[in-house]
């Protein structure tokens, strides 16, 4: 059984991460230029949280792989291939990662802003 995570996301995390200069595109777009993955479900709680996080347009940047069948585009194998257990799990540099994440923490993770 596959459980949505949510770890300790604050309700006002886009303005705080806007506030520290992280704007919500350039993280989506770093994130396609490194192949970041996210893995979920349409009617995955957590997964509308993540996408809240971003917001609609940058969210469109993401790799997002739906793994329930009866979603949209769905690609139930990709994540069977992947081991995933939870929704959402962010795979970035060959790692993953369960559960909501800030913007600040993906940024981290990814390397953004570290490139040469």
């Amino acid at each position: 059984m596959l459980i949505p995570l949510i770890f300790g996301v604050l309700t006002a995390v886009p303005t705080l991460q806007l506030a520290q200069g992280l704007e919500p595109e350039a993280i989506a777009l770093h994130l396609k230029k490194v192949n970041a993955k996210m893995y979920g479900a349409f009617w995955c709680p957590a997964c509308t949280r993540q996408r809240e996080i971003f917001g609609d347009r940058a969210f469109r940047q993401v790799q997002y792989i739906e793994c329930d069948p009866r979603g949209v585009n769905p690609q139930p194998q990709l994540c069977r291939k992947a081991g995933i257990q939870a929704y959402p799990t962010w795979e970035i540099h060959g790692r993953q990662y369960q559960g909501v994440r800030s913007l600040a923490e993906l940024a981290r993770l990814s390397g953004f802003g570290q490139e040469e």
